[in-house]
């Protein structure tokens, strides 16, 4: 089974793109985390914000563990942020002594970052722990002047202030050639074999992604995206809690004041499936897929529900050679998801 060509939809198909690129320079691709709180300076936990450029997550984790003398498994963070950005987020270390604190500054000389700020916290960041993104991004080499581009995309922020967007993976979750789902499905049905762990539950995960975004691909081709059905795992905006939805017509108003939405399956053990007509959305994924529940649960997949719809807030201005675009996104959107739309750009 070939998972590389899934046929992503826009969701504002019909309204032309702007074609361009992103990332001609780290400046033109700016992120900076949200955090879930901030440190209150006591505890072993050093929490260390820093903007970086051009290097990775994990180089700057190596680079922590190495100036405190700790293991890297005591330097941690919420999330990965591109390399190919300028990129401002928060690592904690795990540091008994407190003397040690502004070791950290040294880095300034050896890698291209900059410390912003030290403070200490009880607890060290997990992976996940994050409430948002916000990004700042340049589109450049237009295929038009950038006077029409911004008359041209004002009905894509239109159409997604009014009706949201897929909270699709992007493309960069299936790595450069496309083709980890297809490796994940490989090893979740007996046919390829991955003896390092974390490499095998990366590739799993892909396909759970790739499962997602066929999911989303079924709503939107059968009609179903701005609508709430019996049984859909519905989530709360404002607190997060999810409910199984009975009353749809009550739903549905709330998901067209923007309250609540769907969810999307992460395949595995711990997910919650949806029922009744939702339910066989789901169903019909794995008849598809040609794979089972026990498939799933014997890859010891563990799974979780998905936001499907997200609803950032677009701000456009124009540039001397481009367009420049702000959005926040929830822990776990991709910026590239949104781009597409006002790029026209293939998922």
């Amino acid at each position: 089974m070939d998972l590389m060509n899934l046929g992503i939809p826009y969701i504002t198909e019909g309204i032309e793109g702007i074609g361009g690129e992103i990332k001609e320079t780290p400046e033109d691709f700016v992120v900076e985390e949200i955090p879930v709180y901030q440190p209150d300076g006591e505890g072993e936990h050093l929490f260390v914000h820093l903007t970086k450029k051009g290097i990775t997550t994990r180089d700057v984790q190596k680079a922590l563990a190495g100036i405190y003398q700790v293991s890297s498994r005591d330097v941690n963070f919420a999330g990965i942020k591109d390399k190919h950005a300028v990129a401002s987020q928060y690592f904690s270390v795990w540091l008994k002594d407190k003397e040690k604190k502004d070791l950290a500054y040294k880095l300034e000389d050896e890698l291209p970052l900059k410390i912003n700020n030290l403070t200490f916290h009880r607890k060290k960041i997990k992976q996940g722990h994050l409430l948002a993104n916000s990004f700042n991004i340049k589109i450049s080499h237009l295929e038009c002047s950038t006077e029409q581009a911004i008359d041209q995309i004002q009905p894509v922020i239109d159409h997604i202030h009014r009706k949201g967007l897929p909270n699709y993976y992007g493309h960069q979750r299936f790595g450069i050639e496309g083709d980890n789902a297809q490796k994940g499905y490989e090893i979740l049905i007996g046919r390829r074999k991955e003896k390092n762990k974390w490499f095998r539950r990366f590739l799993l995960s892909a396909y759970q992604s790739h499962l997602f975004n066929y999911y989303m691909v079924l709503r939107i081709q059968q009609g179903l995206y701005d609508t709430m059905l019996e049984g859909d795992i519905a989530k709360k905006h404002d607190t997060g809690g999810i409910f199984v939805v009975e009353e749809t017509a009550t739903e549905q108003a709330r998901l067209d004041n923007k309250e609540i939405c769907y969810t999307g399956p992460i395949f595995g053990k711990k997910m919650k499936s949806a029922k009744g007509r939702s339910g066989k959305i789901e169903e019909k994924i794995l008849k598809d897929h040609h794979i089972s529940w026990e498939d799933l649960l014997g890859a010891k997949l563990n799974g979780t529900r998905r936001q499907g719809i997200i609803i950032p807030v677009i701000y456009a201005e124009k540039e001397e050679d481009g367009i420049r675009l702000r959005f926040t996104l929830p822990k776990g959107a991709y910026a590239t998801v949104v781009l597409r739309e006002f790029m026209k750009d293939p998922l």
